[in-house]
This record gives structure tokens, sequence and C-alpha cells, in this order.
């Protein structure tokens, strides 16, 4: 399979096209195994994007959702909530998020929540695909999800 680009849509892109296109490796993905291809490629992507944009600089409209989630917080006047941001990558928000209670990020960006972990050390990171890792029912007070939803192809099941 070789070299190539995967290209996928975000609107949080600087390109006024919407797209961000990186070189990818399909080298040690399992040839019987294509949905290992397509993690690989979204690992590779996301790790991609994240160090690219989001570590750099965060996007008015994420700020804005982030006021409007803090502010949900606020109201609820708790500092002991289990909080669970799905889709964090650079876990921008993650330190926002720790001033309410413990805070768990999880994205597909494994590269990029290593370095997550050094710069919020109050918070727990888990690497992976969301719809694969094993939380138990419950365990958490709130789910923060922002700019994930359109990235999922079962949205129904996310949501559940």
């Amino acid at each position: 399979m070789g070299r190539g680009h995967v290209w996928m849509y975000n609107y949080d892109t600087p390109d006024p096209k919407g797209y961000a296109a990186f070189p990818f490796s399909e080298r040690g993905v399992h040839p019987m195994k294509p949905e290992a291809a397509w993690g690989d490629l979204q690992r590779q992507f996301w790790n991609r994007w994240n160090s690219t944009y989001r570590e750099r600089e965060v996007s008015n409209v994420s700020l804005r959702q982030a006021e409007v989630v803090t502010g949900w917080l606020e109201r609820l006047n708790r500092r002991d909530l289990t909080i669970l941001e799905v889709g964090c990558g650079s876990a921008w928000f993650c330190p926002q998020l720790t001033r309410y209670g413990a805070v768990t990020g999880t994205d597909l960006s494994d590269e990029v929540l290593e370095r997550a972990r050094e710069r919020v050390p109050a918070a727990r990171f888990v690497s992976g695909d969301f719809m694969e890792l094993a939380f138990e029912d419950g365990s958490y007070d709130v789910v923060v999800a922002l700019e994930v939803l359109s990235h999922v192809a079962d949205q129904r099941t996310f949501v559940q």
C-alpha cells in the first residue's frame, strides 16, 4: 500500500477549504484486518492534526464552547465531579475542567496525549478509540465531547 495522503474534513483547520492532508504510512498494518488500517490512519491523522494545529492555538469557536461548558459546571457549584472528556486532543480544555473534579481525557492521538500528561499532570489520559475503551457505565458525572460527534460513524451508540 505504501505512502499516500489521508484527507479528512475538519472545519477547524486554517485552510479555507477546511481540509487537512498529511502523509501517512500503512507499514505494519495487518493485510487481513482493514479496520486496523483505518484505525491506524485515524490515529496518525489526529496525532499530526493536533500537533500541527491544536497544540499551537485554539480557535474562537472552541473557546466559546468551553465557556458554555464551564458556565454550566459553575452553576452546579461542585468541585468533586468525575469528568470524562472524549476527544480531548491536545488536552487544551482539561486544565479548566480540573477545577471541577477528577478529569480523564481520551483521544486517538496517543503521541499528543504523551505531551498532555506532562502539561496537565492533574488529569488522567487514555489513548484509543473511545468506542472501544472500557469505561464502566455511570462511572462519570459529566461527559464532555467538544467537536467530536461529527467525526463518529455510529453517533447513536456514541451518545448512549
